[in-house]
């Protein structure tokens, strides 16, 4: 294009622009773009209606990318612009081929990715424009584009309400459909648009039923996202909606139980309960499928909320003989309600002829599972000895490579101990010779004796001292035992042990900490008893930070 032309129309210069009229037609950017489409881009609505004045074809020309004016006006929001277009269109005669005016011609173009305007200016939120486009043509449908979205699935997707409200509003039958075979309900439960939401539904109810090329209804969708008020706004419409199932079969409430969302399922269940009898095509029922997505929390509330549906789904089988105490074993998450559950068969057999226990037996033994293995001893557990071709495989040891990759794992866990605990034990060792408020002066009755021994703040420091000396070496020597030993059980348990030492040593020092300066402060009583309550009120803040861990540990997929 020109440059004086193309400058021309960037700042809008209308005279020049007239006084070159018979090159608007010709000249165009290497991208095709003619100077209606300049003007129309930026906003210059004078200068389009002199240009339609003079070259009114110039409005179906379109760029490289199939993009008319009017697409560029929508996109970018130029609502006088896109008013302009419409106008002029109006006057011209209709189309011979379509029958219909231009006005419906040029909103009903599509670019080279099968968007027409109304596309562009609903992606990008330009609400003014939506609202003019969707009552100039409220007739035509906006089928998909070549990606398979429709504007009113884009508005959905986006969370643009007043575009959903719009185009439900003047739109006769606006197309609804999304790429995988999604509808915009499915958009407007992602996106959590409450208000597209309940619009949706009100326009056409039956959009609750349809499912994705997964077989995913918007209720799946929302269970998937734990989107608890989108489950209650769906089930107020049509509580049937519980019961479809994707194409494995899975309900939404399975897919709750990937996840773990526990207020989703609380209120699935509670409007249609029996849907917990429900099995994937793998035959797995919640608990198991909460357990093989390592959730034990959201298996430990089915079993204490819900005791008549915990009875039937803890004695259920998959596919492959496994119930969810199987399930749990061979995971490393861990739910106590599953192994006391009074209808639990704890040895009871799967395809394989093997029993919870020998899952654990027969796996590379980890340092939680060690953990599960002897709760479940503990609760009555035993190994089958019906598989003992297993057995004898397990006993040769065809993976030494792997065994000698969890030995040397745990050793490292075993080194980060052995660190903390000699810190702990040479501050406290220290401490025990450097005793608060001194020792009496040569001279004195009591030379060399400690000042305060007297005092009961000060012998609870000694007594606390002690014990985390004595804690932090015993975890010490364990460590330096643990060197000499191979196998892999012993050695993980022996891990047990010394975190739990640790973990009672640090406990010990903190409560060293706080008499010693309480005994030190006594004449400052305030300063003496808010430094000792801090101390204190650390103890129970640690040691429930620790239980938010190790349960995590338990319900983490990674895995020591």
């Amino acid at each position: 294009m020109d440059a004086k032309l193309y400058n021309a129309a960037v700042l809008g210069d209308i005279d020049f622009l007239v006084q070159n009229k018979d090159k608007l037609v010709d000249e165009s950017t290497p991208n095709n773009n003619t100077v209606l489409h300049l003007v129309s881009l930026l906003g210059k609505g004078i200068c389009v209606t002199e240009i339609l004045k003079m070259h009114p074809l110039l409005i179906r020309r379109v760029n490289s990318n199939g993009d008319s004016a009017l697409h560029l006006a929508a996109r970018n929001g130029n609502y006088d612009v896109v008013q302009e277009l419409i106008r002029c269109a109006k006057s011209l005669d209709k189309e011979v081929e379509s029958g219909i005016g231009f006005d419906k011609v040029i909103q009903r173009m599509r670019n080279e990715c099968g968007d027409t305007p109304l596309f562009d200016t609903v992606r990008h939120n330009h609400f003014d424009v939506v609202e003019f486009l969707a009552q100039e043509d409220p007739k035509f449908s906006h089928t998909a584009n070549n990606i398979g979205e429709t504007p009113l699935y884009i508005a959905a997707e986006k969370g643009f309400d007043d575009s959903v409200a719009v185009i439900l509003e003047k739109c006769t039958l606006p197309g609804y459909g999304g790429p995988c075979g999604r509808t915009a309900l499915h958009a407007a439960i992602i996106s959590n648009g409450a208000v597209s939401t309940r619009k949706l539904l009100v326009w056409k109810q039956s959009l609750i039923n349809e499912r994705d090329e997964r077989g995913w209804s918007p209720l799946h969708f929302a269970a998937f996202f734990g989107r608890a008020y989108r489950v209650s706004q769906l089930l107020t419409v049509d509580k049937s909606i519980t019961y479809i199932a994707d194409n494995d079969m899975n309900t939404a409430l399975h897919i709750a139980a990937t996840r773990g969302e526990i207020d989703t399922a609380q209120k699935i269940i509670l409007d249609c309960p029996d849907c917990c009898e429900m099995v994937n095509d793998s035959g797995q029922n919640i608990l198991h499928i909460a357990f093989k997505y390592k959730k034990s929390n959201f298996a430990q509330y089915i079993l204490r909320n819900y005791e008549a549906i915990s009875a039937t789904l803890v004695t259920q089988k998959d596919v492959d003989g496994n119930t969810p105490l199987h399930l749990m074993a061979a995971s490393t998450c861990f739910a106590p309600l599953l192994v006391d559950h009074a209808m639990v068969d704890k040895n009871s057999f799967n395809n394989k002829n093997l029993t919870p226990l020998d899952l654990i037996e027969e796996s590379e033994v980890k340092v939680h599972p060690v953990l599960i293995k002897n709760l479940l001893s503990a609760a009555g557990a035993t190994l089958g000895f019906r598989n003992i071709r297993s057995i004898e495989e397990k006993d040769q040891d065809p993976n030494p490579l792997g065994k000698d990759k969890i030995r040397e794992e745990i050793r490292k866990i075993g080194d980060s101990y052995n660190i903390v605990a000699t810190l702990i034990a040479t501050v406290t060792f220290t401490a025990g010779f450097t005793m608060p408020g001194g020792y009496h002066q040569s001279g004195d009755l009591n030379q060399g004796m400690a000042v305060l021994s007297r005092k009961p703040a000060f012998q609870a420091f000694i007594i606390s001292d002690t014990m985390a000396l004595l804690l932090s070496s015993i975890a010490i020597f364990l460590i330096f035992v643990s060197l000499w030993i191979d196998n892999i059980s012993v050695l993980a348990k022996i891990q047990e042990h010394v975190a739990s030492l640790i973990l009672a040593a640090i406990g010990a020092m903190m409560v060293a900490f706080s008499t010693g300066t309480y005994v030190v402060l006594g004449e400052s009583s305030a300063l003496a008893i808010t430094t000792c309550v801090i101390g204190v009120i650390s103890i129970p803040i640690y040691f429930s930070n620790f239980y938010k861990i190790f349960n995590g540990i338990f319900n983490s997929d990674k895995v020591i």
